[in-house]
C-alpha cells in the first residue's frame, strides 16, 4: 500500500480532538455533578430552615399553652421532686396530628412555695433526626395581689395613727419568736407619732415609700379590673365571693356588719374613695385584705374587730377605744405563709429568655 505524506499528521489531529472531547465531557460531567450537589445542599438547607421555623413556632406555641395551663389549672398540676434539689418538676409530651413533630414541656418550680416558674418547651422532628428548637422563659403567676402584698404585714398605713386602744394587737408572721416578720408598713412622707398603742408581738415597723394612691403597692390589677371581678362575683353566694367592692347596700345603719372569708378562702374587700371610711360593727371578723381608700378620722370600730390578713388605709387611722386585732394569715392556720387567691394571669420575667 502506498501512504500519502499527510496520513500521520491527520491521525495525530484526530487523537488530539478525541482527547479534547474527553476532557470537555469530563469537565461538563464534573460541573453537572457539582451543580447537582449544590442544588441538593441548597434543598437540604432550605428544608432544614423550613423545619427550624416550624419547630420554633411549635416550641413557642407549646410554651404558650403550658403557661396558659399553669394559670388555669395551677392547683391540679402534678409535681415531682428532682434528684439532689428542692426543685419540683412537671413534665408533659405532645405530638402533632400528622406525627411530624414531637414536643416536650417542662415546668420547674424552685423552691416549692415560689410563684416563679421556669417553662421549657422543646420541639423536634419525629423522624429520628436531630433537628429541634427550644423556647425557654421564666414566668411569675399573679393573683389579685401584687407580689410584695401576697404576704402583707397586718397593717399598711399611708398616714398617721390618730388614736388606738392599748388593747389593740398586731401579730405578724412568726409572731412572738426571734423570726417575727414585719408588723406594719408606714409611709415616711410625714412625721407621725409612734404606734406605741399597739402590741407588735416581736414584729418590726418598716417605713416605706408608699405611693399616694397606695393601690399599686397592694394590687396587681387596676381598680377598674377589680371592680369587674367584684361584679362578676355578685352572681355567687356570699360565702363563695372572693372580691368585694363596698357600696351603700352593704351597710346597715352606717355600719359594716358582715364577717367575710376564711383561712382557706380569703377575700379582698375594697372601700373606694367615693365611700367614706367604714365603721365596723362589734365582732366582725375578716380573712383577707381590707383596703380603705380614705382617711379614717372617726373610730373604725366600736368594740372589737379582727382581721386575719391585712388592714390597709390610704390615709390616717383612728382605731378609737376598740379592741383591734390585726393578724397575719398564719395566725389562722400555721401552714399558711401567704394569702391564697385564685391565679389570674402569668407574666414573663425580664432577662430570663432563652431561644436556641
Amino acid at each position: 500500500m502506498r501512504l500519502t505524506p499527510c496520513s500521520f499528521p491527520n491521525r495525530q489531529i484526530g487523537s488530539a480532538n478525541l482527547l479534547i472531547a474527553l476532557v470537555l465531557s469530563m469537565s461538563i460531567t464534573l460541573v453537572t455533578l457539582a451543580v447537582a450537589k449544590t442544588q441538593l445542599t441548597e434543598q437540604r438547607i432550605s428544608a432544614n430552615s423550613h423545619w427550624h421555623t416550624q419547630l420554633s413556632l411549635e416550641a413557642r406555641s407549646r410554651w404558650s399553652d403550658a403557661v396558659a395551663n399553669l394559670t388555669d389549672n395551677f392547683e391540679s398540676l402534678d409535681w415531682s421532686p428532682t434528684a439532689g434539689s428542692e426543685e419540683l418538676v412537671n413534665r408533659s409530651t405532645f405530638t402533632t396530628s400528622d406525627h411530624s413533630m414531637l414536643s416536650s414541656v417542662m415546668l420547674l418550680r424552685d423552691p416549692p412555695l415560689s410563684r416563679y416558674f421556669d417553662v421549657h418547651a422543646t420541639s423536634s422532628r419525629d423522624d429520628g433526626s436531630r433537628l429541634s428548637a427550644s423556647y425557654n422563659q421564666a414566668v411569675r403567676i399573679l393573683t389579685v395581689l401584687a407580689p410584695q402584698a401576697e404576704s402583707p404585714p397586718p397593717l399598711i398605713l399611708n398616714g398617721c395613727l390618730i388614736s388606738a386602744s392599748s388593747r389593740s394587737d398586731i401579730r405578724p408572721l412568726n409572731s412572738d419568736t426571734d423570726y417575727a416578720g414585719t408588723a406594719a408598713w408606714l409611709s415616711g412622707a410625714q412625721p407621725c407619732r409612734p404606734l406605741s398603742a399597739f402590741e407588735f408581738h416581736a414584729g418590726q415597723v418598716d417605713e416605706r415609700s408608699l405611693s399616694q394612691s397606695l393601690w399599686s403597692n397592694v394590687f396587681s390589677v387596676s381598680t377598674e379590673a377589680f371592680a369587674a371581678l367584684a361584679e362578676a362575683d355578685l352572681s355567687l353566694p356570699a360565702a363563695d365571693r372572693r372580691y368585694w367592692l363596698a357600696g351603700p347596700a352593704n351597710f346597715a345603719n352606717s355600719r359594716w356588719t358582715q364577717s367575710l372569708g376564711s383561712a382557706e378562702r380569703p377575700v379582698a374587700l375594697y372601700f373606694s374613695a367615693e365611700v367614706e371610711c367604714p365603721r365596723f360593727s362589734d365582732g366582725v371578723v375578716i380573712f383577707g385584705v381590707v383596703f380603705i381608700d380614705n382617711s379614717c378620722s372617726d373610730p373604725i370600730a366600736d368594740v372589737r374587730m379582727e382581721i386575719f390578713g391585712s388592714l390597709i388605709v390610704n390615709g390616717d387611722l383612728n382605731a378609737g377605744t376598740a379592741n383591734l386585732q390585726l393578724n397575719h394569715i398564719q395566725i389562722a392556720d400555721d401552714n399558711l405563709m401567704q394569702l391564697e387567691f385564685p391565679i389570674l394571669r402569668s407574666v414573663k420575667v425580664p432577662g430570663s429568655w432563652r431561644d436556641f
